[in-house]
Formats: C-alpha cells, sequence, structure tokens
C-alpha cells in the first residue's frame, strides 16, 4: 500500500491553515476570555456581605495578635478543645453503657454522633495547633491580612 500523495498534501494544508486561523485567533480569544472573566459590579447586598467579611477577619486579626502576644491563652484555647473532646467521648461512653443496661439500641446513634462529634473537634484541634504554633502564627496573621486587603480593594477603600 502506498501513500497517496494527493491526501498528505491535503492534511499539511489542513494543519497549515488550522495553524494559522488559531495564530490569528489568539489575540481575540484572549480578550474575549478577559471580559468573560471581568468580575461583575458589586450589588448593595455583596458589598454589606464584604464589609461584614472584612469586620470579621479584622476581629480575628485581633485574636491572632492577642494568642501570638499571650501564648498561655492558645495553650488554654486549645486545651478547652482537648477538654470538650474528653468530654464527648465520656458522654458517649456513658449512653453506650446506659444504653446496654437499659436495652435501648436507639443509644448507639447517640453514640455515634458523639464520637463523630469528638473526632471532628479532634482534627479542628490538630488544625488550629498547627496554625497557631509559634512557627506557623505569622504565616497565618499574613494570609488574613492579605485577605482583608484583596476585600478593602474591591470596595474600593483606602488601606489601614
Amino acid at each position: 500500500m502506498g501513500l497517496n500523495t494527493k491526501l498528505v498534501w491535503v492534511y499539511i494544508g489542513i494543519g497549515v491553515t488550522a495553524n494559522l486561523i488559531t495564530g490569528l485567533l489568539k489575540p481575540l480569544l484572549k480578550v474575549l476570555w478577559a471580559r468573560m472573566n471581568k468580575p461583575a459590579p458589586l450589588t448593595l447586598k455583596d458589598k454589606v456581605q464584604l464589609a461584614e467579611q472584612i469586620e470579621m477577619q479584622k476581629r480575628y486579626m485581633e485574636r491572632l495578635n492577642h494568642l501570638a502576644a499571650n501564648p498561655k491563652d492558645l495553650y488554654l484555647y486549645l486545651f478547652q478543645l482537648a477538654l470538650v473532646v474528653f468530654l464527648c467521648i465520656s458522654a458517649a461512653e456513658c449512653l453506650f453503657i446506659w444504653g446496654l443496661i437499659w436495652g435501648l439500641k436507639e443509644a448507639i446513634v447517640g453514640v455515634l454522633v458523639l464520637f463523630v462529634f469528638a473526632l471532628a473537634l479532634s482534627i479542628v484541634a490538630l488544625v488550629e495547633a498547627k496554625r497557631l504554633s509559634a512557627k506557623n502564627i505569622e504565616r497565618t496573621k499574613a494570609t488574613v491580612q492579605k485577605s482583608i486587603d484583596d476585600a478593602t480593594s474591591k470596595l474600593n477603600l483606602p488601606l489601614p
């Protein structure tokens, strides 16, 4: 079987034409892509939500500054999380034993809910301990400050 030279030249012509069309349309596609991704103007509701988000993040930044300056408060916060986890597990164990004694099969649902809650709080405690450690708290503060600055620039407010 030999190659059909006319067919090869047709394929080459199609490839060259496609490359030329793509090259000519590339600037137009960039403009179209930029226009499609341009953010819409903020409505009053969006501005209010953004302002509330900024206030919440400013309060969180104050809390981070306080925790960075007072490590005892950070330890107390993590201890409180650990204590709630311990209480949830203890309550789940008590509910399990109470369910066995009284023969309540519905107690298993409560036990599972308490264990899942304790597991979720354990994960939160581990994440918080990592984010708020002496090594990472400055990075966390920088991230929050960047978020505040971005939201402030969206509202066209002067930076603090």
